[in-house]
């Protein structure tokens, strides 16, 4: 006989088995929230991979999506930290520039490490004013 509760819809959820790594898929745009509960999910044992949403340009063309981000960096002054951020942003691989700005909190912040200091800023104003 299985051993567990039930979880949303009935679903079966099996108990916690400590010795037992569980993996937990994380979806939450609020990066604050989403830190928070990664640490403690990893706390409890759980591994974790998170992301900041899932659709976010699901239902936009990409000349749509280019024109917004056109609208967004033209609304900011051009300054020493903008360069500083559009030449760092250069360097990357494609793989690299979409786990910055989609993939996997981990990946991204391992990346973002070399970042110039306030890039992770400009991308969270770009997500909040445009996505």
């Amino acid at each position: 006989m299985e051993t567990g509760i039930a979880g949303d819809g009935g679903a079966f959820v099996p108990p916690f088995e400590p010795n037992k790594m569980t993996k937990i898929l994380l979806a939450e745009d609020d990066t604050d929230m989403r830190r928070f509960l990664v640490k403690a999910l990893q706390t409890a044992g759980y591994e974790v991979i998170s992301y900041d949403n899932g659709g976010v340009n699901r239902y936009r063309s990409e000349v749509q999506v280019l024109r917004e981000m056109q609208r967004f960096v033209d609304s900011r002054p051009y300054n020493a930290e903008l360069k500083a951020i559009d030449d760092w942003l250069g360097t990357l691989t494609e793989g690299q520039m979409e786990t910055v700005c989609a993939g996997e909190m981990s990946e991204a912040d391992a990346i973002l490490v070399a970042a110039p200091a306030f890039t992770e800023t400009l991308l969270h104003e770009y997500f909040e004013e445009v996505c």
